[in-house]
């Protein structure tokens, strides 16, 4: 038989205790998360939906009303300075030597490269895909100017020539200028955007949510290693004495 360690076990459910305390002030939100029609549909996690919906907005002279206002948030928070009114046409999928690129747009005066990334790691060939954008930009005189994005979820640190922008930054730059646009734009397209937002930010939700509990149990690994061997001796011994009880109850003599 096991020697008891009162003060073992005290230290122990203390420990137990603080734990248990410190993982209920994780960060829980108090928002009720209605489901986007992105989730419903089962595509809130799919980037080609994200990317065909960004060539919609991205694109001044389409029937949502909101006009460059998608195209200057989007080079806005990538802090280059662009001029996006000689926009000339925006394509999703565009082939490359070794790929595809995600969206490209360009002007008189710009090619503008998006790598689209909404849960998928940043494995592309980004080298591959800069080199056709500065082919597409020398393909009239004087060279277009050329700029390539990692648009992400997730905070990215792309190499070959690509600069990151977060959806957070993208959102926050079209929020700032959304209001004297709303009274020209379609109200369908008010609703698209709305649902649009809101996924973005129930997918943030998800990875701070993710990245906070996984901070926590490494932070606290060995007390909940500990902790989840008691559970599982708790288990174990309330089995044996239900198993004990079974086995003591005899079943009524129904001949007697």
């Amino acid at each position: 038989m096991a020697k008891a360690h009162p003060e073992q076990d005290a230290e122990e459910i203390h420990q137990f205790k603080d734990l248990l305390a410190s993982f209920s002030r994780l960060p829980q939100s108090k928002e009720t998360s209605h489901k986007t029609f992105f989730e419903i549909c089962g595509i809130s996690s799919r980037e080609v939906c994200y990317s065909s919906f960004l060539a919609f907005f991205l694109n001044p002279k389409e029937e949502h009303g909101f006009g460059d206002l998608f195209l200057r948030a989007l080079v806005q928070a990538s802090g280059v300075k662009l001029d996006t009114k000689d926009f000339a046409y925006i394509e999703t999928e565009v082939q490359t030597p070794k790929g595809r690129i995600d969206l490209v747009i360009e002007g008189a005066s710009f090619v503008l490269g998006i790598e689209n990334k909404i849960g998928a790691d940043l494995y592309n060939n980004l080298q591959d895909y800069y080199q056709h954008l500065e082919v597409l930009a020398k393909q009239v005189e004087p060279k277009k100017t050329v700029l390539a994005l990692v648009l992400s979820i997730k905070n990215e640190r792309p190499p070959d020539g690509f600069s990151p922008v977060s959806y957070r930054a993208f959102i926050d730059e079209i929020q700032k200028h959304l209001g004297q646009k709303l009274p020209l734009a379609d109200h369908r397209a008010i609703t698209y955007l709305t649902d649009f937002i809101n996924s973005i930010h129930h997918l943030e939700k998800g990875i701070r949510m993710d990245k906070a509990q996984l901070d926590f149990f490494k932070e606290n690994e060995q007390a909940t290693l500990k902790l989840a061997q008691k559970a599982d001796e708790l288990g174990q011994m309330l089995r044996a004495k239900v198993k004990n009880v079974e086995n003591g109850v005899k079943p009524p003599d129904v001949c007697g």
